[in-house]
């Protein structure tokens, strides 16, 4: 899949030679936001919506795992994935950021080509979701629409069409003129083929 330059990425972290190093390593292929703090970017991300955020874990007043919550709680950013980044030496927080759903951990110093692939891996994710997102809206909304011409053309002209099959056969049964029963049968036959067309036009719509 190729990736388009339209996917958004916010990149939150107090430390500016971390903006600039990340900034360096993806700007090429994705729209770079930033933000310096946990206010600024709550603010940030609300105002942009990126696709997807990547979240110092430590920072000062705001922490990235408080972001994490208040984005998590928020309807607006609740789906967007999720990858954090820090300096911190041990496990535990990595663990800690897993458990709360971040989709990936990222160590710093950035190792350039593992950073780009674990980025593009994320997008590539969340692009496949989105196809897969269409695809079923899709499929429902033809669903809906067969459901609805089924329901119309049943009631709307299936059932008049054949009532007037039925009373045409009891018509040719009486005891009528040759001239009245050959117009009766040319109403039978044209009501008999006009039922066999929607039987053949529901037959075709879409599943």
């Amino acid at each position: 899949m190729t990736i388009s330059k339209a996917n958004k990425i916010l990149i939150v972290d107090d430390d500016k030679q971390t903006l600039i190093d990340l900034i360096d390593i993806l700007d090429s292929e994705y729209v770079i936001y930033t933000a310096r703090d946990g206010m600024s970017a709550l603010e940030k991300v609300n105002e942009v919506l990126p696709d997807l955020i990547m979240l110092d874990v430590i920072m000062p007043h705001l922490s990235g795992l408080d972001v994490f919550m208040e984005l998590r709680n928020s309807y607006n950013t609740k789906d967007i994935p999720i990858i954090l980044i820090t300096a911190a030496i041990g496990n535990s927080l990595e663990y800690t950021g897993l458990s709360f759903g971040a989709v990936d951990y990222i160590r710093k110093p950035f190792d350039i080509n593992i950073t780009k692939l674990r980025v593009r891996h994320q997008i590539t994710l969340l692009d496949l979701r989105r196809e897969l997102e269409y695809v079923i809206n899709k499929a429902n909304i033809n669903s809906q629409f067969k459901s609805t011409a089924v329901t119309a053309m049943n009631y709307g002209i299936q059932n008049p069409v054949s009532d007037i099959v039925k009373f045409a056969e009891l018509a040719l049964k009486d005891d009528i003129s040759k001239k009245a029963k050959n117009y009766i049968k040319f109403i039978y036959d044209s009501a008999v083929e006009l039922s066999s067309l929607i039987d053949t036009y529901l037959q075709d719509l879409p599943d």
